[in-house]
């Protein structure tokens, strides 16, 4: 019965928490097709070993009996094969892979010879990230929604490393803005380093209090609020010539005119959309063009 079993006992976990739409309907469809590996403990309780996705899609299925192969206990060579076998699956995401390298320390005693040769060979991850043992700690630290963020996005260990160098009030509130939305990768680098930048120059990350990615509903405008919010702090002088630009781009602003100055101040060119209706002829599009101040457009154009 799967009541018998501690579902809430993720330990042994390594493989991203999701169930896909295909998981549940094969389950659905044909129950459990690989039975799910038990470890059964000197009090009688059965710890969920490999199979936490199927267990839990047949408890969505309304499955309340699977079968499953129950052993009092799991060799060390069992569990690195069977993780090296979800990692070329694509089964194991970033942390997934650190939790193995967690559980062979901290369950089986393995040492750092075979923790590095697992890591290494079997689990794709960076030697110096295996070998810097507070990387490793650290991860399991972080609260559960970075975790799983890590898995989704499959983030690199380059990108982890940064995040983990964060103070831990900043990871806190980046895992509160992740609850919210979840940032396309190079948005997250991005603020990552922005973040590491600013606590580095003032010593302190408590101004990111004030950065609510909640009062923006649109995933995208939640990006761009923080973002920008990073880029008024991280570049004082930023928010100072976004304020100039604003004034100009007001002063231009026509029923039949819109002018896109990019975000940041990246690139060399602005975007100016004119609108032109069917009955205008050449000489009605040649006077709106006419009354566009060219004075203002040059202005525009320096601050690139």
């Amino acid at each position: 019965m799967i009541k018998d079993i501690n579902v809430s006992d993720e330990y042994f976990r390594i493989s991203r928490n999701a169930v896909s739409d295909d998981l549940l309907r094969s389950v659905r469809e044909y129950g459990i097709l690989q039975s799910p590996v038990l470890l059964k403990t000197g009090s009688g309780e059965c710890r969920i070993i490999d199979g936490f996705n199927r267990l839990k899609a047949a408890s969505l299925a309304g499955i309340d009996r699977v079968e499953a192969h129950v052993s009092d206990r799991i060799e060390l060579q069992e569990f690195i094969a069977n993780a090296v076998v979800k990692s070329y699956h694509n089964e194991l995401g970033p942390a997934g892979k650190m939790k193995v390298l967690f559980v062979m320390k901290d369950y089986f005693n393995a040492s750092m010879t075979e923790c590095l040769h697992t890591g290494t060979a079997g689990l794709g991850i960076p030697r110096d990230f295996i070998s810097t043992s507070p990387d490793i700690q650290g991860v399991f630290r972080l609260p559960q929604v970075v975790r799983e963020y890590f898995d989704a996005r499959d983030l690199s260990f380059k990108i982890i490393k940064y995040f983990l160098r964060l103070p831990e009030q900043a990871q806190g509130i980046m895992a509160q803005w992740l609850c919210h939305v979840q940032l396309r990768v190079n948005v997250f680098k991005k603020a990552v380093e922005m973040i590491q930048d600013i606590y580095r120059r003032d010593g302190t990350v408590a101004w990111m209090e004030k950065i609510n990615p909640t009062l923006i509903d649109d995933p995208r405008g939640s990006e761009n609020y923080i973002l920008e919010a990073l880029h008024r702090i991280r570049y004082p002088e930023y928010a100072s010539l976004w304020a100039d630009v604003e004034v100009l781009l007001d002063s231009m602003k026509g029923q039949d005119l819109e002018i896109k100055f990019p975000e940041f101040f990246e690139g060399d060119a602005i975007s100016v959309v004119l609108k032109i209706r069917r009955d205008e002829t050449y000489a009605d599009i040649k006077k709106k063009m006419q009354k566009i101040d060219q004075d203002s457009f040059d202005k525009l154009l320096r601050f690139l």
